[in-house]
């Protein structure tokens, strides 16, 4: 997950930057994070950089304002996950032009930065139709479950099973709707479910996974309306 931090303030872009790896330690996800002191500094580096996913960006900043990059960066139809800082709450309905998701006031709240950015997280992984295995793209929905096996995991995909050193809470948060645990050591994707039994999940393959007593009710529940949803479509 690539971070841009765009704030002209050194002392604000440091404290920034140590929140936001603070916050990708704690939800053990892979983060770049890369703070650039004015928007004209962003832009010149965004040529040879790597797409970002999530931009902090500081509304009031000298010559280009945050809001005035963020228009451009529209226009060059990038779609990256802005979240504004500010410490003028009169600049908040100029965000609906840009479809910013988020605003925050100086001084930045860390439970209220967390939040934000657990929330951005979200939105780029519902985008997200891939997720990258072993340097391979592998498509969501072609991923059956996901089996813990002591320090490793066990992705199940249509066509092969990829082994791979990660937690799976950690790999859970990856995988975003549609995905839910009916076991402590197996996430089911409800798409390729065919029947829930009291013990067990038959999924379009023919395989068996365990469901625990502890989850029946909640995967049976969430089952039923995943393809309530689906016949509504």
């Amino acid at each position: 997950m690539r971070i841009g931090i765009c704030e002209d303030n050194r002392a604000h872009a440091n404290l920034l930057d140590n929140l936001v790896r603070q916050w990708a330690e704690g939800m053990e996800i892979k983060t770049e994070v890369q703070c650039y002191l004015s928007a004209e500094a962003f832009l010149f580096s965004k040529e040879d950089e790597h797409p970002f996913d999530v931009l902090l960006l500081d509304i009031q900043m000298d010559k280009m304002t945050g809001i005035e990059l963020a228009k451009k960066l529209r226009e060059q139809k990038d779609d990256v996950v802005i979240i504004f800082i500010t410490a003028v709450k009169d600049y908040v309905f100029e965000g609906y032009d840009v479809n910013a998701l988020h605003y925050l006031l100086k001084p930045v709240d860390k439970e209220k930065l967390f939040s934000c950015m657990e929330s951005a997280y979200n939105e780029i992984k519902k985008a997200e139709k891939y997720i990258i295995i072993n340097d391979t793209k592998v498509p969501r929905s072609s991923i059956m479950y996901v089996e813990a096996q002591a320090h490793y995991i066990v992705v199940a995909t249509e066509n092969k099973d990829f082994t791979l050193k990660q937690g799976i809470t950690a790999f859970y948060r990856e995988l975003g709707e549609g995905f839910m645990f009916c076991h402590r050591s197996y996430i089911v994707n409800l798409s390729a479910v065919k029947q829930i039994k009291k013990e067990e999940i038959i999924l379009d393959n023919g395989k068996s996974i365990p469901v625990s007593r502890a989850k029946y009710k909640e995967v049976n529940e969430a089952f039923i309306s995943y393809y309530k949803g689906i016949s509504k479509l």
